[in-house]
């Protein structure tokens, strides 16, 4: 059979407790049985995503699959992203979830789809432009979170037993008794700049992230936005309570919680503060951050956008 679509497939082994590389199997399976064209690499280290997909990018493969949860695709993306900016032509992304959070993905359609329907999707869906996020150098779909989601972080990075949702709300609970709050002041595009006490500032693409937490529930990724949500300086007594709202997305009309939307994001702090981004440590410490939308930077392929705070 002639080979009819072209694949460059990503996968991390051990993302998804394992199942990625069940998953990567699977795939490879797919593809053979319809005759495509594909080469697959498995990731061996944290970096070899990103380094993997700017190969296949200035390889000319027109899609490029990430295998794996949203770490895997923010490297995968970031691969793509920085070789485009040296003016190779940009890849299609796919995306065949396998992680424990699969935050991305929930807008795309393919959350908690069945295996054949994730393919189908591969094979027949028109691309579906999305917003991209940039925060001092580093691109991302999901969101950006600094202060006490750098904290949690942190926190992720050290737990070798859990995965996802479970991994960050133990991490949540043990930074819980001690994270510092830090006086911040925010630029949002020209506006004059906004200085307040706060426990953290999220700058996000799409409106969840952390393995099931709807930062910003309203937020969409391809309105050309960036969506802003601060939390302003609170005991752990006052922070635990909200957390359940946070999940729900039922937390927008919370007293301590100001909402905000810009193209240009600009953050200072008066100490230095860790940040994540799709879950991955931008930096541990940081004392200012710039972060942009690049409206509709990339295609993905996708079966249709949804835009609910139910997960």
């Amino acid at each position: 059979m002639k080979p009819t679509k072209a694949f460059f497939i990503v996968y991390n082994p051990v993302a998804g407790r394992g199942g990625a590389r069940r998953r990567a199997a699977a795939v490879q399976a797919w593809m053979e049985a319809r005759g495509a064209m594909f080469q697959m690499q498995a990731t061996n280290a944290r970096g070899d995503a990103v380094r993997l997909a700017a190969k296949a990018a200035r390889e000319g493969w027109p899609v490029v699959v990430a295998v794996g949860g949203d770490g895997t695709i923010n490297e995968v993306v970031n691969g793509l992203l920085h070789a485009e900016d040296e003016g190779v032509a940009l890849p299609t992304l796919g995306i065949v979830p396998a992680g424990s959070g699969n935050d991305f993905v929930k807008v795309l359609g393919l959350y908690r789809q069945p295996f054949e329907r994730v393919m189908d999707v591969l094979w027949r869906a028109t691309p579906r432009e999305v917003d991209v996020g940039c925060a001092n150098g580093r691109y991302f779909l999901n969101g950006l979170g600094w202060g006490f989601d750098g904290f949690v972080a942190e926190e992720v990075y050290r737990i070798r037993r859990l995965r996802g949702f479970a991994a960050y709300l133990w991490a949540v609970l043990k930074v819980l008794p001690r994270y510092p709050t830090a006086r911040v002041r925010m630029w949002l595009d020209e506006r004059h700049p906004v200085e307040r006490d706060i426990t953290m500032v999220a700058v996000t693409n799409g409106p969840c992230y952390g393995g099931g937490f709807w930062i910003c529930p309203h937020a969409r990724v391809d309105d050309g936005w960036l969506d802003v949500a601060l939390a302003d300086a609170m005991r752990p007594w006052h922070l635990l309570p909200l957390l359940p709202r946070v999940m729900r997305g039922t937390h927008v009309h919370h007293p301590r919680v100001a909402f905000d939307r810009a193209r240009e994001v600009v953050l200072q702090s008066d100490r230095p503060l860790p940040s994540q981004v799709d879950g991955e440590l931008l930096g541990t410490n940081l004392e200012e951050i710039r972060v942009r939308v690049f409206p509709r930077r990339l295609a993905v392929l996708a079966d249709n956008f949804e835009q609910s705070t139910t997960n």
